[in-house]
């Protein structure tokens, strides 16, 4: 069989005739033409532009959070809002300098913008601008902003300048507001507790611990008071339940190495240090405490050897330039004890830190002239080092 391949192909057989009709083939163009229409007004700016980005903003999702407040912006969207919202995506990754930028632009756009200057005192606190901050929730208060937010601010930023009176002032307005919160009352154990007034910030804990008994920070504020009054079993009872509610929080896990330390525990310090730091070796404190919790145990070698490790990376670390005259001290090395100490009273002078180094300095330089050699051997030292 022959393929058929086609190719060019004759035939005889005549065309039909056809009749063709030119109007029927304008009206085919006319209905494909676009009308010349007049043009469509602009569409109107929506009631909530920023409706998107403030979604991705609460998604975490910052890229689009700032390409929508952009875009929204781009289209007439109102200006100082989407300043705000724009230093509110900045301020939320940890970029508190360019989120101030954003809301000094919408300030200066509108100063009573509300979001804006709410931002604003954020970003100053998380940047230690406590003064800076303290004055502009001043000022929000003073134009008659006491609304419980507002009131919860200004008491963040006084307390945060160091004036515990001034913040339970606004913690009491706040309070009539919402008694029910419980990390208002959290907020006048800070206070209190700044006062010097332990009992009552003791108090104050409790009562947040009764509305929210997982609230875990105030569970470890309460135990470092507790410890610190003595109760070092009120105190591990109430980390106990810290480290219940957050069971990744490295923080509760410290306070009770430290606790169980004072308990004269320390097998059981060095159980809750080794995992701490085996997830992180890094955690300065956690390996004070280890080389504290070590000492204890009469492991002086490795002991040393975490203080050490600490000034390798930290050598303005206090604690471990305490310790290490400590050790030194323990060798008769006191001139090298004396040194250590002396960089601690430096470094931090009116730390508990500095105050126990001078104590060991003075004690030092006594021992050292005590038990000094004969002449013509090495001279021993004086309490600020010098040779005598």
């Amino acid at each position: 069989m022959v393929p058929d391949l086609g190719g060019e192909r004759r035939t005889s057989a005549p065309v039909q005739e056809f009749s063709f009709d030119p109007r029927l083939l304008d009206s085919v163009f006319s209905s494909l033409a676009t009308p010349a229409a007049t043009p469509a007004p602009a569409a109107p700016v929506a009631a909530r532009p920023y409706a998107s980005a403030e979604e991705f903003l609460a998604m975490r999702q910052f890229d689009r959070a700032m390409a929508e407040a952009t875009a929204a912006m781009g289209r007439g969207a109102d200006k100082i809002d989407g300043l705000a919202l724009l230093g509110d995506v900045f301020a939320a990754r940890g970029l508190h300098g360019e989120a101030i930028e954003r809301y000094a632009e919408a300030l200066n756009l509108d100063p009573a913008a509300r979001r804006a200057q709410v931002g604003r005192v954020r970003a100053l606190l998380a940047l230690g601008r406590a003064h800076e901050a303290r004055e502009s929730a001043d000022d929000l208060l003073a134009h008659g902003a006491h609304d419980l937010d507002t009131l919860v601010l200004a008491a963040d930023a006084r307390l945060a300048d160091g004036d515990a009176t001034a913040a339970l002032e606004a913690l009491a307005g706040a309070g009539t507001l919402a008694p029910q919160r419980a990390d208002l009352h959290k907020r006048t154990g800070d206070a209190l507790r700044g006062l010097g007034d332990r009992r009552s910030a003791m108090a104050a804990y409790r009562r947040a611990l009764d509305l929210d008994p997982a609230f875990g920070v105030v569970r470890l504020e309460l135990a470092r008071l507790l410890a610190a009054e003595g109760d070092a079993a009120g105190a591990e009872a109430q980390l106990h339940a810290a480290i219940d509610a957050v069971p990744t929080w490295a923080e509760p896990k410290l306070e009770l190495a430290r606790v169980l330390r004072a308990l004269n525990r320390p097998a059981e310090a060095l159980d809750l240090l080794i995992p701490l730091l085996a997830s992180n070796p890094y955690q300065f404190e956690a390996l004070l405490v280890l080389g504290e919790a070590l000492l204890d145990a009469g492991r002086v070698r490795d002991s040393a050897t975490a203080f050490a490790r600490i000034l390798r990376f930290d050598p303005s670390h206090v604690g471990a330039l305490y310790y290490t005259g400590l050790l030194l001290a323990r060798q008769s090395r006191w001139r090298d004890a004396i040194v250590a100490w002396h960089r601690v009273d430096e470094l931090e002078p009116t730390s508990e830190w500095a105050r126990k180094a001078r104590h060991e300095a003075r004690t030092a330089a006594e021992l050292s002239h005590i038990l000094a050699p004969t002449p013509g051997a090495t001279p021993a030292v004086s309490a600020t080092g010098e040779g005598r």
